[in-house]
């Protein structure tokens, strides 16, 4: 049986994307106490899923963000005959293509 502190050190490396083995090892309590505790103790069991399914929904989230169109802004100089600068700004929408190819591969479908 774990200790309450024990169970939300584990919870917490769940929380933080730790595996549950590295969980059992931040929370100092060996692995085979923890896989018992996971088996004999339903609600403990849907905290560590759901400890788990926390960090992949911020993940999840992240790439989500990052395949979102963005402004990009380019500035180019260049000298005129007379001297003078001469600036030309350019702004366009920019997708990271590998963040959306990757939700696209990976969303459960």
């Amino acid at each position: 049986m774990l200790t309450d502190e024990q169970i939300d050190w584990v919870l917490q490396g769940l929380r933080a994307g730790l595996s549950r083995i590295h969980a059992a090892n931040f929370a100092q309590v060996p692995f085979a106490e923890v896989a018992t505790f996971i088996r004999e103790d339903p609600d403990f069991q849907m905290k560590c899923k759901r400890a788990e399914a926390e960090f992949r929904l911020r993940c999840l989230a992240a790439v989500q963000k990052a395949s979102q169109p963005r402004d990009v802004v380019t500035v180019t100089r260049r000298r005129a005959t007379d001297g003078s600068t001469i600036e030309t700004t350019k702004t366009e929408p920019v997708i990271d293509w590998k963040a959306a190819a990757w939700l696209l591969q990976n969303n459960g479908s």
